[in-house]
């Protein structure tokens, strides 16, 4: 019993690890498509700080779960 609850835990933290690091790279691959369909608005200088901080969001996500 403890050994399946064991892997179960193993087996979200893996997963929450796989989400993380794929919507990071994703985002990053996406972010001039969100600005020329309007999603990010703003001049040349404003949407790419806009983008910073949208990009900022999952490292503050990896943050507070490494405390979990």
């Amino acid at each position: 019993m403890a050994k399946v609850r064991t892997g179960l835990i193993l087996l979200f933290l893996a997963l929450i690890v796989l989400f993380y690091f794929s919507g990071n790279y994703m985002l990053a691959l996406i972010l001039d498509t969100l600005h020329k369909e309007g999603i990010i608005p703003g001049t040349e200088k404003t949407w790419r700080l806009y983008a910073g901080f949208l990009k900022t969001v999952p490292g503050f996500i990896g943050l507070a779960l490494m405390f979990l």
